[in-house]
């Protein structure tokens, strides 16, 4: 303790009084030229009222004036940088849409069938009340179980696409449409009641929405009891 004292003493004896000597000195020097400069050694009340009218007035007007043009100018560039930048917007968004839609086009997503959706689904939902409900109610029939499959991934909030006959583009499902006929063809396609044609071909949903569809899916067993009934 005795230590820390002692080189507190000498540190403000040996660097800090020195400075505040220095720092004095040097204040003193710089007052006093200004004084000579200014022609002021012991100014009077009315020497400084003088000097502030003559140089401090001055001053003021000006600082105000800069900083009011400087204000002005910020303000004109900030409105008319708005305005460039909205201009720009509206005239690049039109090429950012057509950029989408040719990258889209050039790398598409990764489309999974929804034949090979459905046995994932079918994997994640076993020894679960839905898949005993599934089993109890569709027996071992593989079409009807996957047509079960595929009816609870249309009901999910994923988009579900498909072709159109004869097209080899893909197309959003209408799901409005699900009550309204049946998945064929291993749930690969969908007919319209008493249509001759199905209405859409390789039923299909994107890679990346398979484990969203699956949570959604799941979240739905507490309405299917363990014993599979309703």
């Amino acid at each position: 303790m005795v230590i820390i004292w002692v080189k507190r003493v000498l540190f403000c004896a040996l660097i800090v009084i020195p400075y505040k000597l220095l720092e004095n000195a040097v204040l003193g020097w710089g007052d006093n030229l200004i004084g000579n400069y200014l022609g002021l050694s012991s100014p009077t009340v009315s020497q400084v009222a003088r000097f502030l009218w003559l140089w401090g007035v001055p001053f003021v007007l000006a600082a105000a004036t800069l900083y009011g043009g400087y204000h002005l100018w910020w303000i004109h560039t900030q409105t008319e940088g708005r305005v460039k930048k909205k201009s720009a917007a509206e005239t690049l968004y039109p090429r950012q849409v057509w950029i989408s839609k040719s990258f889209a086009k050039l790398f598409p997503p990764t489309m999974m069938p929804m034949s090979e959706a459905v046995r994932y689904l079918s994997d994640a939902l076993r020894g679960t009340g839905m898949e005993r409900f599934a089993r109890r109610n569709f027996g071992d029939e593989v079409d009807r179980l996957l047509t079960i499959f595929a009816g609870w991934i249309c009901k999910t909030s994923i988009p579900v696409f498909g072709k159109i006959p004869a097209s080899i583009e893909f197309r959003e499902f209408d799901k409005n449409r699900l009550g309204q006929g049946r998945f064929r063809s291993g749930v690969s396609e969908f007919w319209l009641h008493g249509e001759r044609a199905p209405a859409y071909t390789d039923i299909s949903i994107k890679q990346r929405h398979l484990n969203r569809a699956i949570e959604e899916v799941k979240g739905w067993e507490d309405k299917f009891p363990e014993d599979g009934s309703v």
